[in-house]
C-alpha cells in the first residue's frame, strides 16, 4: 500500500504543472463569472486583458483546469515537442 501512495504522489507531482489553473486559458465569459463569484464588481464590460489585470491585482489564484483543458494543453505541448524534434533533426 505504501508504494501505491508514493507512486500516486509522484504521479500528482508530474501532473501538477498541467493541472494548475491558468486564467489565460479561460474565456471572457468564464473570467467574468469567476470574478463575480469571488466578489469582484464592475467586470461586465471589461475585455480579457483588463479582466486578467483585475484578477492579478486582486491576487486571485486560477481554479484547477478541467480535464478537457488539461488534455488540450498536453496535446499542444506534444505537437510543439514533435515540431521542435523535427527541426533539430534537419
Amino acid at each position: 500500500m505504501a508504494s501505491e501512495s508514493s507512486s500516486d504522489a509522484k504521479f500528482q507531482e508530474l501532473l501538477a504543472p498541467f493541472l494548475k489553473g491558468d486564467f489565460r486559458l479561460m474565456s471572457v465569459a468564464e473570467l467574468r463569472k469567476f470574478c463575480t463569484s469571488k466578489g469582484l464588481r464592475k467586470v461586465s464590460r471589461l475585455n480579457k486583458p483588463e479582466l486578467l489585470r483585475v484578477l492579478d491585482e486582486a491576487g486571485m489564484e486560477p481554479p484547477q483546469l478541467p480535464p478537457e483543458k488539461v488534455i488540450k494543453k498536453l496535446k499542444i505541448l506534444t505537437v510543439m515537442l514533435l515540431v521542435m524534434l523535427e527541426c533539430l533533426s534537419i
